[in-house]
């Protein structure tokens, strides 16, 4: 894997992170009296979540302009990098049996 294809796979695995953080704090929200402190202290959190997707979503654009990146999705990128993975510890498994 290319240091490119290292780099927008960590930004897509650190934006759905982002996500599920985002969406957590909104469904504890969504349970909490409106006018309660909780309520404010969340509202204020889910604000800063949503903050960080956008920006993390932005890098990820920026990113993906740049010169070198193929026409290959994140998908197809992480699944050659598993393949590799495996295709290595295959390797040296054999490698410690012989």
């Amino acid at each position: 894997m290319s240091d490119d294809d290292a780099e927008i796979q960590e930004i897509s695995d650190r934006l759905l992170a982002e996500v599920r953080r985002l969406r957590a704090a909104e469904e504890r929200k969504r349970h909490e009296p409106v006018s309660s402190p909780e309520f404010h202290r969340l509202a204020a959190e889910v604000e800063e979540q949503a903050r960080a997707v956008w920006q993390t979503a932005d890098e990820q654009r920026r990113v993906g302009r740049e010169p070198g990146h193929r026409d290959e999705s994140i998908d197809d990128i992480s699944a050659h990098d598993a393949n590799a993975k495996e295709h290595d510890q295959a390797s040296d498994d054999e490698a410690e049996t012989s």
